[in-house]
């Protein structure tokens, strides 16, 4: 029966073969398309139940069936082979297209609703736009809502880039744990799929997914990522990581390299640092300063890294340059995809900042102005504008001017769930924006249907193992230093490759995660799928018919998936065998299967050492075999066997302080041990407690995590970097605290004490940070496990020294409060020092050794910080001496001090100086401490001003740090303890009087705890509001003492501070505000400004809920919840209230309302 079925089948393939010879003219090669010819898209917005298409050739009229799109049911496509003279749709009927001539390879013809008749046929008219789509340009303002736009444009005085381009919609930004971050937000548009906050390319069960630039580069486009922020900050993360924790910088920086983009730009060089193998293993060069990009090779990737930290508005280069050159690298023949990132809308929306928020945004804006001129000369590119999130709860009015546009239009520092806009131009773009609203996860879908419709499909990224893909060696102990060079599949860089990772005595391994076990992508191929779109159709069938039939040519890849006994030969055999796998039949030949082309190797090793030793070209034998060398050892022909290997995990421990009750173990980053506290530690001898970490424990194979050690309760420690396995943590200071610190120690549990006393030894501290480690006046300190903490002498350039002796085996550096001592920084090195002395500390818990080479910069004379300076702020000076005496009879000026930082530069009640050279002048306050003014010779140009403890003496902070000439400015505003800048100064003129009321909610309701509240110095009695508010009604207390308060007064100033307080000062919080605005505790007897709970923006929200006409049952169970919230008190001793479940409460009622 079945050689019957082939021998009908084999006659009637020759009748059709006979056929194709008299009635085809087609091209007998495939030539790039010109005018009129190539793929015509047309969009069946008519919903004919068929769509044919009429070929006006040359020679007479063709009639064809059109095929349908693979991304979009309602287009269809046609391909023309040689140019026609025009082409129309038609339903088969009476109802057809206008006659469509002048059209390229891609273009779509889409009906405009515009008809007429004519011999009883209808004739739509239509336009033409690119469908085709070979790049993708994708734009994301970090935290840019519709109304960060609209100030935007207020701002500008003119429309943005960005609202002139032709299409728009508005998109959904929830994730899967609500309102979203940006990392869940960037997992979204980059892979499709939601996840939970904090999630960066996986879903909430750990599950990695593919995300565009991965899809991208299946397919042959180049890929770039673009951002202002660090490059492994969450968003440009979420398209080139797949990690547990947002934070995990030093992991999503690794993969980014592994990666291998064509181009990565942004900030954070300091993440790269200790990456230059990585870097040139995979292909990258690294430049930082953008002008260099001209010189690195058409091969070559670029890592770009213009900043230690994030890239601001008042930095170069600016986004629209990056911009303009990553595009000008990327382009090519075969097309790219980049994303493209403004990242810091979103850092200033969170501080409310409206002057740099705006800035952030019109950078962003004048980026898409460059890419939109791109896609004016590419019409073949799709380019896309949107946001992740909304950030700041903005609120612009009516008919707002630039006047109006002021901090307090701000209604929240967080994120909330307003739905973002997206504005699309260039190839498909009408596509995306056809419906009201879409969800962020849908723009992501639509990007890869249109890259997959242009470009073929291509295997999703297998992340079986994605982690485990190792091999081994077993280090010969002849043999230094060994290396993994590999050829075919992968490459791991130019010989010898790459150095590789120590696992457990004297075996080494090398990752692999870019080899999925096969090959690579273009060593492939699939039996049978003659037209490279990913499957095996009766398409196939009939182009081998064609070319049986002489009527086209296949390239070598089609002949080599046409050629399916691979025979050599491709006859009618080869048919016959594809239409047996179409009928499900038989599959001898893996049609419709991946496969290695003939010929292709797969994937070679050679191992070598450092010392020149190295083996033969090794057949790749599988993940997790461990190679053994067993002849010619010390030769360049070395060779072994592969055998089956398990790596042992191994151990973390911790000494557990006597205090402790329990010892926990949390982590986040490439390692998990569940929810806060973690996993419990177990006892393995008096106070030491270890945990096993073992593969399922184990996120990443990198194993670069942060971790805390905790009781489980109370105590626990600061942040601490992971330092490697069999290590053991012991704590040095802050035991019974949040803040316990200490250092890491090689593990021997045979160890004792070791009676070598040491000998006198420098230690040095150099500060890489962007942050600068002395803010807040943080003192420098150090500490060895054989003795106390040592404060650290400053030598200039940022550099520290302090003697210790050098028999120490742990080291910790210290940044404390220079008011009581407590740790805000440890700085923990993995390991002692080696044969180093420096530790370069380049995070808040990272760094690395280096050798002080004893060159320190010379400084100013008049430098603060200067230790051979006489008046260093070390060493005290009088408070109460001022040198203006000396200058009565000079010509003077008026300079002043502006405070513009957070905390706050008159709190403490300080001296303010202002100081050149050795000479000081007392400068006075304004009436609300904001503006130090002081009286100086006019020629005084170098100037600082000394925030001085009135008691000791001590220099707490120098505006600005360093002097610089102040020329035409007179007032120096200060920012932060580190950061300010010399402006003019301009009185500003007086003030309205107005009312302001504040409120403060009693947490217990005694007559000993009626709060009160100072205003500039002086103290009034708040008013009990008899349990009532506009809002509705408190908790009752006992004595009808306790729930809200309030005191209403004037003022002119445009903000001001209040201090909550009462006669027994067993609370004193301080807020600055400008309007009226509510407070409480949380708890009855706190006393640090962080304590204090700000209700102002929860009653705003119920406010507006309340106004609502016809609420829905959502709105007022929310309103139900937030009132709940508003009006509790409680007046048990120590019971807290929380500002996050205001602020949730706030943020979910605001999100109804904004929806």
């Amino acid at each position: 029966m079945k050689t019957w079925k082939r021998v009908v089948s084999s006659l009637l393939t020759f009748l059709i073969v006979l056929s194709m010879f008299t009635i085809c003219t087609l091209a007998a090669a495939a030539q790039t398309p010109g005018l009129n010819s190539g793929k015509l898209y047309f969009n069946n917005t008519e919903n004919w139940e068929q769509v044919l298409a009429c070929l006006l050739m040359s020679d007479g009229e063709t009639s064809v069936q059109a095929t349908q799109a693979q991304s979009n049911e309602s287009v269809f496509y046609v391909e023309i082979a040689e140019s026609a003279d025009g082409v129309y749709f038609y339903d088969g009927n009476t109802q057809r297209t206008q006659t469509i001539t002048d059209f390229t390879d891609g273009q779509i013809f889409i009906p405009d609703g515009g008809t007429q008749q004519e011999n009883g046929n209808i004739f739509f008219s239509g336009t033409l736009e690119q469908y085709a789509v070979k790049n993708v340009i994708f734009m994301i303002g970090d935290g840019m809502g519709s109304e960060q736009i609209k100030a935007g444009s207020i701002y500008k005085g003119e429309t943005l880039h960005m609202q002139q381009m032709p299409y728009s919609t508005m998109v959904t930004t929830y994730s899967n744990s609500g309102i979203t971050d940006s990392a869940a937000a960037a997992t979204a548009l980059a892979t499709g799929y939601k996840t939970a906050n904090n999630m960066v390319g996986m879903l909430e069960d750990g599950t990695k997914v593919e995300n565009l630039v991965e899809f991208s580069k299946a397919r042959g486009l180049k890929t770039g990522v673009i951002a202002t922020q660090v490059t492994p900050h969450a968003t440009p993360a979420g398209f080139t990581a797949h990690v547990s924790a947002r934070y995990s910088y030093n992991s999503i920086a690794a993969q980014q390299l592994t990666q291998q983009l064509d181009l990565l730009f942004g900030g954070g060089s300091s993440y790269f640092d200790t990456r230059t193998e990585a870097i040139e293993a995979n292909n990258y060069i690294w430049i930082k300063d953008l002008s260099e990009i001209a010189s690195v090779p058409a091969d070559k990737n670029v890592l770009g890294t213009f900043s230690t930290s994030y890239i601001t508005a008042d930095d170069e280069p600016h986004l629209k340059d990056m911009t303009a050159a990553g595009l000008e690298r990327l382009s090519n023949e075969n097309g790219f995809f980049t994303m493209i990132e403004g990242s810091d809308i979103d850092s200033y929306a969170h501080k409310n900042d409206m002057d740099k928020m705006l800035k952030e945004l019109i950078v962003f804006d004048d980026a898409v102005e460059v890419a939109q001129k791109y896609v004016e000369d590419h019409p073949d590119t799709l380019l896309i504008v949107t946001a992740d999130h909304e950030t700041g709860g903005l609120k612009i009015p009516d008919n707002a001017t630039t006047e109006d546009l002021t901090d307090n239009l701000f209604t929240t520092g967080n994120h909330t769930g307003a739905d973002v806009p997206v504005f699309a131009s260039g190839a498909r773009a009408w596509e995306l924006c056809s419906e009201p609203i879409i969800d962020n996860t849908e723009i992501h879908d639509f990007i890869a249907d249109a890259i997959e419709e242009s470009y073929g499909y291509a295997p999703p990224k297998d992340f079986t193992n994605y982690d485990a893909r190792k091999i081994f060696l077993e280090l010969p102990e002849s043999w230094e230093a060994p290396f993994a060079y590999t050829e075919g599949a992968i490459s791991l860089g130019e010989f010898p490759g790459v150095e590789m990772t120590h696992e457990e005595d004297n075996i080494y391994s090398i990752l692999l995660r870019d080899y999925d076990g096969n090959t690579a992508p273009e060593d492939l191929y699939i039996p049978g799928d003659v037209n490279g779109n990913g499957t095996v159709t009766i398409q196939d069938v009939l182009d081998i018919q064609k070319y049986l039939s002489r009527l086209i040519t296949f390239n070598d890849d089609a002949q080599l998936a046409a050629d399916i006994n691979c025979d050599g030969s491709i006859t009618i055999e080869d048919v016959l065998e594809i239409q047996e796998y179409l009928a499900k039949e038989e599959n001898i030949y893996n049609i419709g299967t991946q496969v290695l082309k003939p010929g292709v190797a797969g994937l070679s090793i050679i191992f070598s050492s450092q010392n020149g030793y190295q083996t033969e070209k090794i057949p790749f034998a599988g993940f997790y075999k461990k190679y053994t060398i067993t002849n010619n050892e010390q030769t360049q022909t070395a060779t072994g066997v592969w055998e089956d290997y398990t790596p042992t995990f191994g151990s973390v421990y911790f000494e557990k302080p006597e205090s402790w009750e329990n010892a926990y173990f949390y982590t986040w980053g490439d390692a998990y041990f569940g929810v806060w506290p973690g996993t419990k530690m177990q006892q393995v001898e008096d106070n030491i407690y270890s945990i096993t970490i073992s593969a399922d424990d184990v996120l990443e194979t990198t194993l670069e995590f942060s971790l805390v050690f905790s009781d489980g309760n109370t105590y626990q420690t600061i942040d601490i970097d992971f330092a490697g396995l069999n290590k053991i943590y012991k704590i040095f200071g802050g035991e019974n605290s949040k803040k316990a610190y200490g250092s890491w120690f090689d593990y021997d549990s045979n160890s004792g004490d070791d009676p070598d006393p040491g000998n006198p030894m420098t230690i040095y501290l150099k500060d890489e940070t962007s942050w600068d480690i002395t803010t807040d006046d943080a003192i420098i300190s150090v500490q060895c496990d054989n003795g106390d903490m040592i404060p650290m002498t400053y030598l200039g350039s940022k550099i520290w020294s302090a003697t210790v002796t050098d028999n120490y085996k742990g080291i910790v550096f210290t940044r404390s409060n220079p008011k009581d001592g407590v740790v805000w920084n440890a700085f923990c090195p993995a390991t002692a020092r080696e044969e180093n002395d420096m530790y370069c500390v380049t995070g808040s818990t990272t760094g690395y050794w280096d050798k002080f080479d004893g060159i320190v910069e010379p400084t100013d004379p008049t430098d603060p910080t200067d230790p051979t300076d006489p008046t260093d702020p070390t060493e005290p000076f009088d408070p109460n001496q001022d040198d203006s005496k000396e200058f009565e009879d000079v010509p003077k000026k008026e300079i002043y001090l502006k405070d513009e930082t957070s905390w706050g530069i008159h709190s403490d009640d300080p001296v303010i100086f202002a100081q050149c050279g050795s000479k000081k002048i007392i400068a006075t306050p304004n009436e609300d401490n904001t503006v130090w003014t002081a009286s100086v010779p006019q020629d005084w140009d170098l100037v600082i001003f000394n925030r001085v403890d009135r008691d000791s003496g001590r220099v707490w902070n120098s505006f600005p740090k360093t002097p610089v000439s102040m020329g035409e400015n007179n007032m120096y505003v200060a920012t932060s303890s580190s950061e300010g800048a010399w402006t003019k100064y301009e009185p500003a003129p007086p003030g309205e009087e107005r009312e302001i009321t504040v409120y403060f909610k009693n947490m217990r309701g005694t007559e000993y705890y009626i709060p009160q509240v100072m205003i500039n110095a002086e103290v009034f009695d708040m008013k009990l509001l008899d349990n009532n508010t506009d809002l509705g009604t408190l908790e009752a207390s006992a004595d009808q003492t306790g729930g809200w308060y309030a005191y209403t007064f004037t003022t002119t100033q445009e903000t001001v501070n209040v201090t909550f307080s009462n006669s027994s000062n067993k609370y004193n919080m301080t807020a600055e505000i400008s309007t009226d605005a509510w407070f409480s505790n949380k708890r009855y007897d706190y006393t640090k400004d962080e304590n204090l709970v700000d209700y102002t923006a929860l009653h705003h929200a119920i406010v507006q809920a309340q106004k609502e006409v016809s609420p829905t049952d959502t709105l007022l169970d929310a309103l139900s919840e937030a009132l709940t919230v508003y009006n509790s008190t409680s007046y048990s001793d120590k019971v807290t209230v929380d500002q996050d479940a205001v602020n949730t409460a706030e943020q979910t009622l605001t999100a109804i309302l904004n929806n």
